[in-house]
């Protein structure tokens, strides 16, 4: 454990983060489970989690500099991205006799076509918004770092929670979310005690030194093993998706390689601005770029690379 138990009364470090897990998971699993009112509670979850992951994020950027990013414009932007890509994600459950259905309203959701002009223009109308807001603060100093705080952040964290709702509406997608979680969980435990147990050399990374080669292989070979075997197990249970074993294979390993860029990409940015946590919202756990930082990044790469098999069997 990182902490000590500092009274008889408490739970310690782990027991909070146990706990806290747990009451996150519950609240994720309900939520991309339940359909009803077009995947609402599941955009409600993203909202309120990204909400608070760009928050954290600016607040982080902001500390060893005296240029701020567009806070205000971030999180408008981010959110308006993520409300658009869900409004995408759910239109084809939009159909008459379903809830709420309105005619007009379904007309004009038609001219709603979410595709790479969109997303196009929701970024660069983000960056004009922010070169606009600091032409006018008539202020050239830090400009390059405040606009470019302000896009990264856009970029980082509201569109990578995006991908969650196309994830989930594509064919099979509730069991994709379950197999991309597990992948991604297991990346960091599997490493983790491989590191324990087996490290002895340094990687050498500036922004985590005490990573050793043996972790991170380790950790690769545990982390496929037991993404195959929780597929082997699943798939005498229940009816899942036809995935053959070096498809699987391959989608093992992406998630762990993507899963270690993410961990170290969000620790890159901590130890840049100065902090041990992005946050203290979850307990045990930190902020919730802290708990979201590698599945920011396995979220998105499961889904293209669902999408690239697929494209592929289809040829």
């Amino acid at each position: 454990m990182s902490q000590s138990v500092k009274t008889s009364g408490s739970l310690g470090e782990t027991g909070r983060r146990i706990i806290s897990g747990l009451i996150l998971a519950a609240f994720f699993v309900f939520s991309f489970n339940y359909n009803g009112f077009y995947y609402l509670f599941l955009f409600l979850f993203v909202i309120f989690f990204a909400y608070i992951a760009i928050d954290e994020f600016y607040a982080m950027v902001s500390l060893n500099s005296t240029h701020k990013p567009y806070r205000k414009t971030g999180i408008a932007m981010g959110i308006f991205l993520i409300t658009a890509i869900w409004i995408y994600s759910v239109k084809s459950m939009y159909v008459p006799g379903a809830f709420l259905y309105n005619y007009k309203f379904a007309y004009y959701l038609k001219l709603f076509e979410l595709n790479f002009h969109t997303i196009t223009f929701l970024t660069l109308f983000a960056l004009v918004y922010a070169f606009v807001r600091q032409l006018l603060r008539n202020k050239v100093e830090g400009a390059i770092y405040s606009i470019g705080a302000t896009m990264l952040g856009l970029l980082y964290i509201p569109l990578a929670f995006s991908h969650l709702f196309l994830l989930n509406t594509m064919p099979d997608g509730t069991f994709y979310i379950w197999l991309v979680a597990w992948a991604t969980v297991m990346s960091d435990t599997a490493a983790y005690f491989s590191g324990r147990t087996f490290g002895k050399h340094k990687v050498g990374f500036a922004v985590s030194p005490n990573k050793t080669w043996e972790g991170y292989i380790g950790g690769l070979i545990l982390q496929t093993s037991s993404t195959l075997l929780f597929y082997f197990v699943i798939s005498k249970l229940f009816r899942v998706p036809e995935i053959t074993w070096p498809t699987l294979t391959i989608f093992a390993m992406l998630i762990y390689i993507v899963s270690v860029i993410g961990d170290l990409s969000e620790s890159l940015i901590k130890r840049d601005s100065g902090v041990k946590d992005s946050g203290k919202l979850i307990p045990g756990h930190g902020g919730v770029l802290d708990l979201v930082d590698a599945l920011m990044l396995t979220i998105p790469g499961s889904y293209y690379y669902i999408i690239f098999v697929r494209h592929i069997q289809n040829m």
